[in-house]
């Protein structure tokens, strides 16, 4: 199988990220395949020998935003290289210019497009209010071009499908495909607790969009109750404009451990006694890997991974309340919170462990290659 993959996102990113050999193993796991991996950043091209090892061959395109003239080059670039290298399949990993490059090219050729996107792109965007390409007219159009124009779309969840279907409608979201997040995670050992204190862990980055304005707030009722203020020890792993004003309000029980690479975010998500998700990507997937309790909130894909006092608790992230009495019911019952995470860890591993993703998106390339015969 002969694979273009797109990514916008530099090599140097995913590697301060610490995802970079998580990256290789997605594109091309076991290496089994041969991948065409095309960027708009020069830099990846120093990344080549590395990737080489993995079957993956680094090309560089010109064009990272709206220039009639670059786009118009990296059109013609690409197009040349998909075809030298007998292209099969185009995959691309969210649907913006690299992606409409690529998708162009892919109905030109008649070999089938594939682009992936993992929830509402648009949501941080408008909060934000700072838009791709510097345009709300460009990033929301290309987005919906490219949509239309893909032969498949894989989102990792109802929500991200229903997402789709608001912007392409509900006949043309039918070529969505729902296949889990691609995630590598170590096994789970078993760590002998030592302290009689509870780490509680909230890992993403530290904004209101993220909530921490109010978990600020429940940490700090949790702390000045005199029941639970020396049997728990808060930590954030995670960068934001919220973090030098939570140094400033707390002098104890809590820790700011800023951003950590992955191994190590993975320690700490091994080793705490349970996870404060108000709003994630991939970390409940990675506590569920270590059957952790988790507390989430009644928000976006969350509750199709996570049933409410089965797999974990759901709350109103607006709800001081309802966070403080969860937290509290995991700290008074051990046994109970033990169990959910166990439930957790049953149902990642038998619906959305890596090699399950893997064999699912794999089988759908096949399958595509096959019927553009």
């Amino acid at each position: 199988m002969i694979i273009a993959n797109f990514q916008e996102s530099s090599f140097h990113s995913l590697k301060k990220k610490g995802v970079l050999e998580l990256a290789k193993k997605i594109y091309n796991p076991k290496t089994k395949y041969i991948v065409h991996h095309f960027s708009p950043h020069i830099n990846d091209l120093n990344f080549k020998k590395v990737f080489e090892k993995n079957n993956i061959y680094i090309k560089h395109y010109h064009c990272k935003a709206i220039q009639p003239i670059k786009f118009i080059i990296s059109l013609y670039m690409i197009f040349k290289e998909i075809k030298k290298n007998k292209v099969q399949l185009v995959r691309c990993r969210l649907p913006y210019i690299g992606s409409l490059l690529a998708c162009i090219v892919a109905k030109i050729l008649n070999i089938p497009s594939v682009v992936s996107l993992g929830g509402n792109n648009r949501l941080s965007q408008e909060l934000n209010k700072t838009y791709l390409y510097n345009s709300k007219f460009l990033s929301y159009n290309i987005e919906k071009i490219v949509l239309n124009f893909c032969d498949v779309i894989i989102t990792p969840n109802y929500y991200t499908k229903n997402y789709v279907k608001s912007i392409i409608g509900e006949k043309k979201s039918q070529k969505c495909k729902i296949i889990p997040w691609i995630n590598f995670l170590p096994e789970k050992k078993k760590i002998e607790k030592k302290s009689k204190i509870d780490v509680i862990l909230i890992i993403g980055f530290l904004n209101k969009y993220k909530f921490t304005h109010v978990l600020f707030n429940v940490i700090d009722t949790l702390i000045n109750d005199k029941n639970y203020k020396k049997k728990i020890l808060f930590k954030f792993c995670g960068d934001g404009p919220l973090i030098n004003k939570g140094k400033k309000r707390f002098k104890s029980n809590v820790k700011f451990l800023g951003w950590r690479p992955r191994t190590e975010t993975l320690q700490l998500i091994n080793s705490c006694s349970m996870l404060l998700i108000p709003m994630s990507g991939n970390v409940i997937f990675e506590a569920a890997n270590f059957g952790k309790p988790v507390i989430s909130s009644k928000l976006e894909w969350h509750s199709e991974i996570i049933e409410h006092k089965k797999t974990g608790l759901l709350v109103d992230p607006h709800n001081e309340k309802e966070w403080i009495d969860s937290i509290k019911l995991f700290l008074k019952k051990k046994t109970l919170a033990s169990k959910m995470g166990f439930a957790l860890e049953k149902k990642y591993k038998k619906n959305y462990s890596s090699n399950i993703a893997i064999k699912k998106e794999f089988d759908l390339y096949r399958k595509l290659i096959d019927k553009f015969k």
